[in-house]
């Protein structure tokens, strides 16, 4: 239920990039840098801000 109210572009994310480290990756490819360019300025990131600064819960818009 937690996760379920996070940012499910963060999780799907996060769990790709710890995919591709357990395989062995040492760098990152092209889709790996674009999940982590995307995590510091895509529209969940925007929307976290947001919520934070106005004290709310953030309604993420990311649905994958």
């Amino acid at each position: 239920e937690t996760l379920l109210g996070n940012s499910q572009f963060s999780i799907r994310a996060g769990k790709r990039i710890v995919g591709e480290i357990l395989k062995g990756a040492l760098t990152e490819d092209d889709e790996i840098r674009d999940l982590r360019v995307e995590g510091f300025y895509g529209e969940d990131t925007k929307e976290g801000i947001r919520a934070y600064k106005e004290k709310r819960k953030p309604k993420f818009p990311w649905k994958g």
